[in-house]
């Protein structure tokens, strides 16, 4: 049997020293629990609050920050709401982990269980940075994603893409996209694996691009979850698109449910397979 035994903060401290990495992440100040070399953390740890009115982006870049340089491990997000002002980025090896084990959905109404994500930046800046930018071998987990400022009735507020996935092997599971006006980018992000994934993207549920080795989109429902106004819905009916594939070599694709959306739309340097 595997026994999880908690490290004092000296002791971590040691550990990492041993292989080359600096413990003087601000904020730390609970115990970690070390596992097979990789360490796991809690956001709480770097300062994070979760009520839904501080600014978490500063504990957040700490938290991944910190995992980054010790060469990877689990950035655990507890029960609460983070809203943030600005952007983060998760580091190669690192996983962001929320409470959600399966992804969840909120019909019309605002999340308030779990681990619940609320950027607030790029407002009326489509091209402006992603909320959370992925790179190679990372994972986001087990979260809603859900834009407070976003309106319910009417034409939707742009906002940059909620997530970008760049390099080899990024993975989004679990996730409810409740709300953002653009999903998922994955561009460069050969192999990447977009799974269990619902809500109401705005104007583009995932955008695939420049992807040379076999990328995966499996279990993908986008429905009027959080808005049914009509003027809302019926600028989705013209202008909304679940999928946009554009360059790609192979992309296997399964288990999808739509509505308010076009399908899927090849751009015209689309090449490779869809199936």
């Amino acid at each position: 049997m595997m026994l999880f035994r908690p490290f004092s903060i000296v002791a971590f401290a040691a550990v990492l020293s041993f292989v080359g990495v600096s413990a003087s992440a601000e904020g730390l100040r609970r115990p970690v629990r070390w596992s097979n070399g990789s360490s796991v953390l809690s956001v709480l740890d770097f300062g994070g609050v979760g009520d839904g009115i501080a600014d978490e982006t500063g504990a957040f870049r700490r938290g991944l920050e910190f995992l980054g340089n010790a060469h990877g491990g689990i950035l655990l997000v507890p029960r609460g709401q983070y809203r943030f002002s600005g952007v983060i980025s998760v580091p190669r090896g690192v996983t962001l982990e929320g409470i959600y084990t399966y992804v969840p959905s909120h019909a019309s109404q605002a999340p308030t269980e779990n681990s619940v994500l609320l950027p607030t930046a790029g407002r009326g800046k489509e091209g402006d940075p992603p909320f959370i930018q992925l790179h190679a071998n990372t994972a986001l987990r087990g979260f809603v994603i859900y834009y407070p400022d976003q309106v319910r009735a009417g034409t939707p507020v742009p906002y940059p893409y909620a997530i970008s996935m760049e390099g080899d092997n990024a993975c989004v599971e679990n996730v409810e996209l409740l709300n953002p006006y653009l999903g998922i980018r994955a561009v460069n992000a050969a192999r990447h694996m977009i799974r269990n994934v619902q809500g109401q993207p705005l104007r583009l549920g995932i955008y695939v691009d420049q992807t040379y080795d076999i990328g995966r989109i499996e279990n993908v429902h986008f429905n009027p979850w959080y808005s049914v106004d009509k003027r809302l819905m019926a600028w989705q009916l013209t202008h909304a698109e679940a999928f946009m594939i554009a360059r790609t070599d192979w992309q296997v694709r399964r288990k999808h449910s739509i509505s308010l959306h076009r399908l899927l739309t090849h751009t015209d340097g689309s090449m490779g397979s869809i199936f």
